[in-house]
């Protein structure tokens, strides 16, 4: 009996005004949702590569299929973290760096999954929530009085409290990002002996044929220095100039002949 009392009210514990709001505020902010988006889908991701090498994490040998499955799900998880990088502005190494793992295989799987069950607990605090409200008075009208005005307490958003929690909850999303992406880079040459640019290949491959307008650049390419235009000098009065030709010929100035 106590349990059917549980099991009926529990729905009513269930916030739905502060989530409906948090996901209202989010809507509006293009940043809020790229890393809720990112965030979840990295989550998935991760949860996919737990299933994928769940048979080698209690301790059997990892078969190629597990490393097939695996390597799907690592590419998958690229494109989450470079979206959660770009949006947080947190640099990421170059796609092609080796970089060794330190400790075992098993663990570097484990501390992914914990580190992005973390950074998801942060955005759902600051989205299911709700955000930072403040009571005011305002004039609410009153549909079933005739549409008349009267002077109420009403809870509103803090826009200013709220981008300042906001402020502090990316900081902490960007130090859990930092983590994630220095155990992905080991992971990634640890499993399959290449740095991630092979990962973000494979995705990206998929990506194109998803988007075939949107164009994907793996590589990190050294931005060389284009040449700076240089304002060319007025020629004297009485000459004029007479541009450069082909080979080593330079310009040069030339007397105007009345």
């Amino acid at each position: 009996m106590l349990i059917g009392t549980y099991r009926k009210n529990v729905m009513k514990t269930v916030a739905i005004k502060p989530a409906k709001l948090g996901l209202r505020v989010v809507s509006k902010n293009t940043l809020r949702t790229n890393l809720l988006h990112a965030t979840v889908s990295l989550k998935a991701h991760t949860g996919r590569l737990m299933q994928s090498l769940s048979q080698y994490v209690l301790g059997l040998p990892m078969t190629q299929e597990m490393k097939d499955a695996a390597f799907k799900d690592m590419a998958d998880i690229s494109y989450d973290v470079m979206i959660l990088c770009r949006a947080l502005k947190l640099k990421m190494p170059a796609s092609t760096k080796k970089i060794k793992l330190t400790g075992t295989r098993t663990a570097a799987i484990l501390t992914l999954d914990s580190l992005t069950t973390d950074l998801l607990a942060e955005v759902e605090t600051g989205i299911f929530n709700g955000p930072q409200m403040t009571r005011v008075t305002k004039d609410v009208v009153l549909p079933n009085k005739g549409g008349i005005k009267e002077s109420r307490e009403v809870d509103v958003v803090d826009v200013a409290a709220e981008s300042e929690v906001e402020k502090k909850r990316q900081e902490q999303m960007r130090t859990l990002l930092a983590g994630i992406v220095d155990v992905y880079w080991r992971l990634s040459f640890d499993m399959f002996q290449t740095p991630p640019v092979a990962l973000f290949e494979h995705k990206f491959n998929r990506m194109r044929q998803a988007f075939p307008s949107v164009e994907f650049d793996v590589a990190d390419k050294p931005k060389t220095a284009q040449p700076v235009a240089t304002a060319q000098a007025p020629a004297p009065k009485g000459f004029k100039m007479i541009p450069k030709g082909k080979g080593k010929t330079k310009a040069k100035l030339e007397p105007v002949h009345a």
